[in-house]
């Protein structure tokens, strides 16, 4: 019997689903995967309604107020994935939002619903960690940052706990000043 992993079985799944999105032409054949995968054709089919479902975007709009201003926004999700890290596996929102910094990444440990969205199990207290997504110790390991060893502990703290979220915001990054501004 051949073993892989959850992580390599949602690649493919996903590549069929996006393979299938962009060619009407194109057919799944939900045996060849179940055989190829040696899973029931029923485990792939259900795994390919998941992935499909998670890639719908859904819009909710929002109202922000502050003193007296009232400002609204839309907030679209615009897929849902789940990561094999270090800490345990988290799920990866896609979000986009009609403000300033307009993409958003939330890493999510919790339990999701049948609309992918998350189930804290204590939602009176969430651990929360907001990441202003820096590209430059985060990604290229800058060692005069210490971005990554934060985002790695609140990773880590959130797995000890069981639940909670980092919310990324990777165009913020210089804590909103930009990129160039950091690099000057």
């Amino acid at each position: 019997m051949k073993i892989i992993s959850y992580a390599t079985l949602i690649i493919s799944i996903i590549s069929v689903v996006t393979t299938i999105a962009k060619s009407d032409t194109k057919q799944f054949d939900a045996a060849s995967v179940s055989k190829k995968y040696f899973l029931s054709q029923e485990k792939v089919a259900n795994s390919l309604n998941l992935a499909h479902e998670s890639m719908q975007p859904k819009m909710k709009p929002c109202e922000v107020t502050c003193g007296n201003n009232t400002v609204a926004y839309e907030i679209t999700r615009q897929g849902v994935g789940l990561l094999e890290t270090p800490y345990g596996e988290f799920y990866l929102f896609d979000f986009k939002v009609n403000d300033t910094w307009e993409h958003y990444f939330a890493l999510v440990k919790a339990q999701l619903n049948s609309d992918f969205m998350p189930e804290f199990k204590n939602s009176k207290s969430v651990t929360l960690r907001i990441d202003s997504g820096c590209l430059t110790g985060q990604l290229f390991n800058d060692r005069t940052c210490e971005c990554k060893a934060q985002l790695e502990l609140a990773m880590k703290d959130i797995s000890e706990i069981g639940e909670g979220l980092v919310i990324c915001i990777p165009t913020q990054d210089g804590r909103g000043m930009g990129l160039p501004f950091k690099l000057a």
